[in-house]
């Protein structure tokens, strides 16, 4: 990765808050935070008077600490060139400052940014597990969680009442999306006082998943038993079914025919 380079994520007009997310952790990890947030502002010029005795130390000090912020503001706003699309990076050089730059994003992407939430939360009451594994239907969920979040007023995220709100909103969200097979611990779970997580959901719906598969290549197959085909002999004798449904041996010389009134032993 170049030295300009900074992140993997560039900012287009649908992920600003995954991209602001992102950018933000950069920043701080480079210790340049400040200067987005106006925490560090471009140093005033000195107010003193040239024949002032302290002036040269004064305006030493400044050119120093101005030189500074200046490349580290020049450093930033190249980083958001670089992280950004052309259409959008294009409309920065109006700006001189990082944080002019940051507030002009901030209102145009994340102030009016309801259409995203609107798509975010159509994808999630659509969402379905179909033929994918807990592992991948958990992690298609939670990207759509995690935008979602970063659209929620950080007022809110700090509140403990509204997390765990949001917590069993989402394990709602997950188990309705699950497929039939796994309905009996659905019904457990969402019968259990306290809840799980939804981490821990999803710990035992993996587990549950394993059981399934190593049940289904456990059980035996059924057989089908043919029996075997036999071929008559010689010494077979073949019997055969009269209409009387009697059973009469058959032999090579035919059998006298027997009266109906007289018995084959008496004749």
């Amino acid at each position: 990765m170049s030295k300009d380079k900074v992140i993997n994520v560039r900012l287009n007009s649908g992920n600003y808050s995954y991209w602001a997310s992102v950018m933000k952790n950069f920043l701080v990890g480079k210790e340049v935070w400040g200067h987005v947030t106006g925490l560090i502002v471009k140093p005033p010029p000195v107010n003193v008077k040239d024949d002032d005795p302290t002036y040269a130390a004064k305006h030493a000090e400044y050119v120093k600490n101005f030189g500074k912020w200046e490349v580290a503001n020049a450093r930033i706003l190249t980083w958001f060139h670089n992280s950004s699309e052309p259409s959008i990076g294009m409309n920065f050089s109006r700006y001189d400052t990082a944080k002019e730059v940051w507030d002009y994003l901030k209102r145009m992407y994340f102030e009016s940014n309801f259409a995203k939430q609107y798509e975010l939360e159509g994808s999630i009451q659509r969402a379905t597990q179909g033929d994918k594994t807990i592992q991948e239907f958990y992690n298609e969920m939670t990207q759509y969680w995690d935008q979602l979040m970063l659209m929620e007023p950080v007022e809110l995220q700090s509140l403990d009442f509204y997390v765990a709100y949001r917590e069993k909103q989402r394990l709602v969200q997950f188990l309705m999306a699950l497929c039939d097979q796994f309905e009996p611990l659905r019904g457990a779970i969402l019968h259990r006082s306290p809840q799980p997580t939804v981490d821990g959901a999803v710990h035992e719906l993996i587990a549950e998943e394993t059981r399934f598969k190593v049940a289904s290549v456990a059980a035996p197959s059924q057989s089908v038993f043919v029996a075997p085909s036999v071929q008559p002999t010689s010494y077979m004798t073949p019997l055969l079914l009269t209409p009387s449904s009697h059973l009469i041996q058959v032999t090579g010389k035919p059998k006298p025919r027997v009266a109906l009134d007289e018995c084959s032993f008496c004749r």
